[in-house]
């Protein structure tokens, strides 16, 4: 089972191409310019439609929503796209809430084939939600509600309800590995800054399996890992905040003690984003800053022993490259590593002012995305396999090897890639 957190992306009037031409080799140096041509006319689909709620359900001349955020999400292997909706609506006492709805499309003629809503009839709305996708096509949803309640509600690829669970409010909700989802909610500080985190584990059928309490706040957790901040919280300006100097804890997905690690006061973990990233043979990457070195990636074999650290550019993204593999990004240059050498390299003719994001597809290839171009790498070479063209304007979009959907003027698109 594959879980992907959906993300907001931006696009509009989408064109795609696919690249055609004898594909570069891989160098330091500037790869030749590579052509595109427009691909198939895209396929206009209906729109996904939204309750009626008053005037917060008007329509701005642009035909863009107001009050309404959407996500695409493409799952291949069942014929399915799903389009998430959230729309603002006012939860009395001054709150605002959302209704969010999630639909699924068959990806081949555009048909709806369902239509889940969260908010319930007499129900409060939600205050926030976050989503999990799964390969098999079920979905995992956390709602937070306005009236303070949370709850993880399981969702069939066919739209039914598959089991729900309670859960404190204000927890963090994770998959553990592929069967097993993590719930977890750290404690308030004491007088000397010590805290502890509640972790609840339940399976993906939604079977309660234990509950322990851990000292430290949770860094990471996920892929079969748990990072902890096992230090106590420190007071700046009468706030509470994690040690940038920590001593950490790396654990298994049964929450036992695989081995720690302890940051040098010369050096802080990486506050920007997400510091930590897990490759698919268990190696745990952690970023980290050094007073002398500058920005470095820590490298954690299996067991959780520091094996390696590496240095890479100040805002450098970086993405998991098939099992024991990632690549780094910055500046127009992306670099392929394992855990020993450096495996391959290029460069980009690129504007800096533009839009720039990194992640792997379903189909295992690398996606680079560099203002209104998507690259789509090989993942051992870094040479192009495909170039798609992206206008850049309201829309959410997702891919696959074989196409492009996004959401243009409320209406899902798919453009055709070959």
């Amino acid at each position: 089972m594959i879980i992907k957190n959906w993300k907001l992306w931006t696009s509009a009037a989408l064109t795609a191409a696919l690249l055609t031409g004898a594909q570069p080799g891989v160098s330091s140096a500037a790869q030749a310019e590579e052509t595109a041509v427009k691909l198939t006319q895209p396929a206009f689909w209906a729109a996904p439609t939204l309750p009626a709620a008053g005037e917060q359900n008007n329509t701005e001349q642009n035909g863009t929503e107001q009050g309404v955020e959407r996500s695409v999400h493409a799952v291949p292997d069942q014929g399915l796209v799903y389009v998430h909706t959230r729309q603002a609506v006012n939860a009395g006492q001054d709150k605002t809430g959302y209704l969010d709805i999630l639909q699924a499309y068959n990806d081949q003629t555009g048909e709806l084939k369902w239509q889940y809503e969260l908010h319930k009839e007499g129900k409060p709305y939600a205050a926030s939600t976050q989503l999990m996708y799964t390969e098999s096509g079920e979905i995992y949803i956390y709602a937070q509600y306005t009236d303070g309640t949370a709850r993880i509600h399981a969702v069939s690829s066919k739209g039914k309800d598959l089991w729900g669970q309670d859960v404190e409010s204000g927890s963090k909700v994770s998959f553990l590995n592929s069967s097993k989802l993590l719930v977890y909610k750290e404690s308030e500080p004491s007088w000397d800054g010590s805290v502890s985190t509640k972790f609840t584990q339940y399976s993906d059928t939604g079977k309660f399996i234990t509950q322990s309490m851990l000292g430290g706040t949770v860094i990471f957790a996920g892929d079969g890992r748990v990072v902890m901040n096992a230090d106590r919280k420190i007071k700046v300006d009468e706030q509470w905040q994690d040690d940038p100097h920590p001593d950490i804890k790396i654990l298994d997905d049964s929450l036992n003690l695989l081995d720690s690690y302890t940051f040098p006061t010369t050096t802080k973990i990486y506050g920007a984003g997400n510091p930590v990233i897990m490759l698919g043979d268990d190696t745990l990457l952690i970023r980290a800053v050094s007073d002398s070195q500058g920005n470095i990636l820590l490298g954690f074999n299996k067991d959780g022993e520091k094996k390696w650290e590496r240095l890479i550019p100040e805002g450098a993204l970086i993405e998991q490259v098939g099992a024991g593999s990632y690549a780094v990004y910055a500046d127009g240059k992306i670099e392929l590593y394992n855990a020993f050498n450096k495996m391959a390299e290029r460069t980009f003719t690129y504007d800096p002012s533009n839009a720039v994001s990194m992640e792997q597809t379903e189909e295992g290839k690398l996606r680079l995305v560099l203002g209104s171009d998507v690259y789509v790498l090989d993942p051992q070479t870094l040479k192009t396999g495909k170039l798609y063209k992206l206008d850049y304007q309201n829309s959410t979009y997702d891919t696959t090897g074989k196409a492009v959907f996004s959401v243009v003027n409320n209406q899902l698109v798919k453009g055709l890639v070959r």
